[in-house]
């Protein structure tokens, strides 16, 4: 049986603990008797461009019970691809060693899906730039304030009602005590890129729907969303140029909208 089969299949705390490999008890203690404020390790870093970014990083028991959670979670999403793509790079034997998937295959039911490449396994931010090699424009967008998009509900929500997983309710909360903080993921937990990645799927699809009747390439590095054309501009459905800065268009504005997040359009850059 596998990784997933198994979490959907799970009913109640301890058989969500034998899946992470530690006690029930020990979960207990960790999410119902230690205070989460005295868990947390709370610093922040200086951004590239000004300001700071406050990290809040698990410590002790909740860290190895977040990055227990981060390895089941991607073993799961690992096995949803293969499924879905059985024919891929991915579901090939060789590719369990090697330290990056290939961008560019022979023929495309080799190729497997390149949308999301932030913490991944076998994807990294230099697999995100190739995709956008060779391009005459590439358009950079970020997700403003990303990790404090999600909040408990959300992710509790996503685990119930995805069509991938389909937890049980009592899981579902489990996981969302697991992994939020202060009613959001921390930035700083080993788990929160991972299950951002996974309730942030839809919006990739979509977005790629769009760059893809436009001919252009779509790629998601967290926060930061890049589509790239070997047009002399985009079309107005992606983003149009006014007085030397680019206003995103209707479509795309709307469905990152409807997934939940705002752009930030001090951050909204093109490059040639």
């Amino acid at each position: 049986m596998t990784k997933l089969e198994l979490l959907k299949k799970a009913k109640t705390k301890p058989d969500l603990a034998k899946l992470l490999g530690i006690k029930s008890s020990a979960l207990t203690y960790c999410l119902y008797v230690i205070k989460p404020e005295s868990q947390y390790k709370k610093f922040s870093i200086p951004k590239k461009n000004g300001g700071e970014r406050f990290i809040h990083a698990p410590s002790g028991m909740l860290k190895t019970v977040q990055s227990s959670l981060s390895v089941l979670l991607l073993d799961c999403l690992d096995e949803i691809m293969i499924s879905r793509f059985p024919n891929s790079e991915l579901a090939k034997q060789k590719a369990k060693n090697s330290r990056v998937l290939k961008i560019k295959c022979e023929s495309s039911q080799s190729k497997q899906p390149s949308l999301s490449h932030g913490f991944q396994r076998k994807r990294s931010i230099i697999t995100n730039a190739m995709m956008h090699l060779g391009k005459k424009n590439v358009l950079n967008l970020d997700l403003e304030n990303f990790f404090g998009s999600f909040n408990f509900g959300r992710v509790r929500g996503f685990f119930i009602k995805n069509k991938d997983f389909l937890l049980n309710p009592e899981i579902a909360t489990v996981i969302a005590k697991i992994a939020c903080y202060k009613n959001e993921l921390p930035q700083g937990s080993p788990c929160s890129p991972v299950i951002t990645n996974l309730i942030t799927n839809s919006l990739n699809i979509r977005l790629a729907k769009i760059a893809s009747k436009e001919s252009l390439t779509y790629t998601r590095y967290a926060d930061d969303i890049t589509f790239s054309t070997r047009k002399a501009d985009f079309p107005s459905t992606i983003a149009k140029k006014v007085n030397n800065n680019y206003i995103i268009g209707k479509k795309v504005r709307s469905e990152t909208n409807r997934s939940g997040f705002v752009i930030n359009e001090a951050k909204t850059r093109n490059q040639f």
